[in-house]
């Protein structure tokens, strides 16, 4: 085969090569200057970031003819027999297909002869957390006193499921994943050694995609050679790997925030139709309200200014969305994300994640417009002082009739006015009214849960008992939800819901349940004789009450039976 890809033509042969690594390589490198390297070694981290290469470089420092040696001349024939895979005392086995007792057995009969060509028999197992569970204790013995001519080197991308007695035996080495800096300058000695034209965005978008790992970072520059040539620029990267230019979620952001639901599907499904990944586009534009925000919060971050999707747009949509808005569209996008990983319509949420953060940026211009914010809060300050007037101008009684709370510790469950009242909800109580209420409650209550969570959680605790032709009279189990539910922002949403679902106007009457099943009892066959027993005190009650209103003012005054 003439053709040899790019990541094992350019695998590391000297610990210099290892890119991204200095804190392994130096100290392995300290270790074989001074004659002190261990017996066994763990080399853990990500894919592709040179675990098993620099497991080959430390086998042919220790075994180099001119050596030990911080670096292998490669030039010897024992360095060049570990290179091709010759030389019979360096021997790499694979965990995930000889995972067995069985082969740890034979491993550790073999592990007893001396070498025959080098000076150290090295054994690399990659990938050793498949191994099985009676393999590492056949290994264990072996692994804490090998013979002095052997070294061991185990490999891994899943430290987590080494036993402790295993990870104990071994020093441990953890490798980071390399740098997009480093990464790229890598890439671009490559490039440059073999004469490709390759624009550093090209190089850095690679590099991005390849999320730390360097193989990952040659496999893909080999793959996008074979696809345009020796030119390569940004755009045959993205047609490669599949993923969108900011330019283009630059122009999904803007159709997002100003609520063009219509726009944004039409150019998803364009973008789904160009073969897009849905799960993959979700993600890419996840990472690019990340990269607003950063932007936003840090403009002169080098982590985005060196970016090489970023646009001339960019600044102008980040922006024009406030920290609000974007912490908001991430959650939700994140949220989506995350259902997207358990279905297989991956499409439809997608659809449903770009409808739902397209249809919730509402008011955008009176958020950031304070101005505009300012002259809303003295509407509402004079319409409120206009509601004021009106009430004032109103019967006494009736207001204060329609608002006054019940007090369950007493032993009469209403006043004389209360219970006045409550005997005229009755006269005028019609079947027929209460049971279409009793058929839009379930969805007053929800709707008020849409509104107001909080307020859902009160009301919820009530039960709509009676209704007249303009009050609609709600029981409560506890004292709290019913005095909280009568809190004058409380009452005023729960009534415009009731307007908007019920489709006319009512005040409603909290009373707890206890006191509405006394009232009923006791009024069940009097029925006009109590209004008529009662009336005689609470018409000496509103006179006393009007004159108190009069010096004190309806603030100041409570009335207790």
């Amino acid at each position: 085969m003439a053709y040899l890809a790019l990541y094992r033509a350019w695998r590391p042969q000297t610990f210099e090569d290892v890119i991204g690594q200095e804190h392994i390589t130096q100290t392995l490198q300290n270790a074989l200057r001074e004659n002190r390297f261990s017996h066994a070694y763990l080399f853990s981290g990500p894919r592709g970031t040179g675990k098993t290469s620099t497991a080959k470089i430390f086998a042919k420092a220790v075994n180099c003819e001119l050596g030990p040696r911080e670096e292998p001349c490669n030039q010897c024939k024992t360095c060049i027999g570990i290179t091709k895979g010759f030389n019979m005392d360096v021997v790499e086995i694979d965990a995930a297909s000889n995972r067995g007792v069985e082969e740890i057995r034979d491993l550790r009969e073999k592990v007893k002869f001396a070498p025959t060509e080098a000076r150290y028999k090295v054994y690399i197992i990659d990938e050793v957390h498949m191994l099985t569970t009676e393999a590492f204790n056949a290994l264990l013995k072996t692994l804490e006193e090998p013979p002095s001519h052997v070294i061991f080197i185990l490999a891994t991308t899943e430290p987590h499921k080494l036993p402790l007695t295993i990870i104990s035996r071994c020093q441990r080495f953890d490798y980071r994943r390399v740098s997009v800096e480093a990464m790229v300058t890598r890439l671009s000695y490559i490039s440059d050694e073999k004469g490709y034209q390759i624009t550093k965005e090209a190089l850095s978008l690679i590099a991005l995609q390849s999320e730390g790992g360097m193989r990952d970072a040659l496999s893909l520059l080999d793959q996008v050679l074979a696809f345009s040539g020796d030119e390569i620029t940004v755009e045959d990267v993205l047609r490669v790997t599949g993923r969108v230019s900011y330019q283009e979620f630059s122009r999904l952001a803007t159709s997002i925030l100003k609520r063009e639901t219509t726009n944004v599907l039409q150019q998803v499904s364009q973008l789904l139709q160009e073969g897009k990944d849905p799960e993959k586009l979700l993600e890419d534009l996840l990472f690019y309200y990340r990269d607003l925000l950063l932007y936003k919060s840090a403009p002169s971050l080098e982590q985005i200014k060196e970016k090489p999707l970023i646009d001339d747009q960019f600044p102008q949509v980040a922006n024009s969305y406030s920290n609000e808005q974007l912490f908001q569209t991430i959650e939700t996008l994140n949220q989506y994300l995350n259902e997207m990983k358990w279905t297989n319509q991956s499409q439809i949420i997608l659809e449903l994640a770009l409808v739902k953060v397209s249809t919730s940026h509402q008011n955008q211009d009176g958020q950031l417009n304070s101005k505009e914010l300012d002259e809303l809060k003295s509407k509402i300050k004079e319409l409120e002082s206009k509601l004021e007037h009106i009430h004032q101008a109103e019967a006494i009684e009736t207001v204060k009739v329609d608002h006054r709370p019940i007090t369950p510790s007493q032993h009469h469950p209403t006043n004389g006015q209360v219970v006045k009242r409550l005997l005229q909800w009755k006269s005028s109580f019609s079947e027929e009214r209460y049971q279409k209420l009793l058929q839009v409650w379930p969805k007053i209550l929800q709707t008020v849960k849409q509104r107001k969570i909080t307020v859902h959680a009160w009301l919820v605790d009530g039960e709509p008992v009676a209704i007249s032709s303009d009050t609609i009279v709600i029981s409560f189990k506890n004292m709290m939800h019913r005095d909280t539910t009568d809190k004058p922002s409380h009452r005023q949403l729960i009534e415009q819901i009731i307007l908007d679902v019920f489709g006319q106007p009512f005040h409603i009457y909290n009373i707890m349940q206890k006191d509405w099943q006394r009232f009923l009892e006791e009024n069940q066959d009097e029925g006009t004789q109590s209004l008529q027993e009662e009336q005689g005190d609470s018409d000496e009650d509103d006179e006393i009450v009007k004159k108190a209103i009069e010096l004190f003012g309806e603030d100041l005054i409570v009335i207790k039976d």
